[in-house]
């Protein structure tokens, strides 16, 4: 009596079963892994996010104790850029709508997350009442928080969900940001650039400073800019930071506590403890035959 069993609905067990249901103290805590989080979950032109939509009212009609599980962040690294602040609040507004009772919002557990100071108020703000004017508060935040840098940093996110959506492939929370390309790490990185210029705040410029980590980490792992002539392939990545000058930053900017962290680890082993060559090139053959 008065204890509540909870189960997980994620990935192979997400649906509803045929027959079973679950008793009054059994809570389904809903997954969103493996949805499109650039794109609202209602969105009916993504495939993705529409199965699960159909599981979510599935199981509002078979449970009085429904929960969801939703990862509001990157999950494999937390320096990931993920544009999906536009998305959090009518994602929120659906979930009430369904007779959701409560959301367990993932986002970074570590300081220094990616823009995680916004994405934590414009949570708390939108899980209170999601109703709540997600654009307003947005900048509300912007402006308190960054004060005459704000501008930029709204331009940064304007610029990165633009892209995210450009790219229109299913991105879900453990990719890696492949929209985040050698252009689109140049224009943020131009963004800043013009921010530090202009900020005079010591205040502001640290938490500006926080803001730019996503893009130098960008700068190390996004895809290269492939250029093709009659005999070579070359391979260019933006200019950055060495990966120890960028690890280093990581800390300095994060705390003595960072000097441990798992994503520092995880950082050191998906590059192998290398910085990605800025520069690669492979020689072109081209083979011949009757048809060319």
């Amino acid at each position: 009596p008065n204890i509540y069993i909870e189960t997980l609905a994620s990935r192979w067990s997400r649906k509803p079963p045929k027959t079973i249901r679950p008793r009054d103290n059994v809570v389904i805590r809903l997954s969103t892994e493996g949805c499109y989080f650039f794109k609202r979950l209602d969105d009916p032109k993504c495939r993705a996010n529409r199965e699960f939509y159909q599981d979510l009212l599935a199981w509002s009609k078979v449970t009085p104790n429904l929960f969801v599980w939703d990862a509001v962040a990157h999950q494999g690294n937390f320096q990931t850029p993920f544009p999906n602040l536009q998305v959090i609040q009518p994602d929120l507004k659906l979930f009430a709508a369904h007779n959701v009772k409560g959301v367990f919002a993932q986002a970074s557990p570590y300081r220094g997350g990616e823009l995680s100071e916004l994405r934590t108020y414009l949570l708390a703000k939108c899980l209170w009442n999601p109703n709540t004017d997600w654009e307003h508060t947005l900048n509300e935040f912007l402006d308190l928080y960054y004060k005459e840098g704000a501008r930029f940093v709204r331009e940064y996110i304007d610029l990165l969900t633009a892209r995210a959506i450009e790219y229109g492939e299913a991105v879900d929370c453990l990719h890696d940001a492949p929209w985040m390309d050698y252009n689109t790490v140049l224009d943020a990185e131009l963004i800043f650039r013009r921010a530090f210029d202009l900020v005079q705040s010591e205040q502001v410029r640290k938490r500006l400073e926080l803001a730019y980590l996503p893009v130098q980490y960008a700068a190390l792992s996004c895809p290269p800019r492939v250029h093709i002539t009659s005999n070579k392939v070359t391979l260019l990545r933006p200019p950055s930071l060495t990966l120890d000058q960028y690890l280093e930053v990581l800390r300095a900017r994060c705390g003595p506590e960072s000097h441990d962290w798992p994503p520092i680890r995880a950082t050191t082993q998906q590059f192998a403890g290398k910085t990605p060559p800025r520069t690669q090139e492979f020689s072109l053959e081209r083979l011949e035959n009757n048809y060319c």
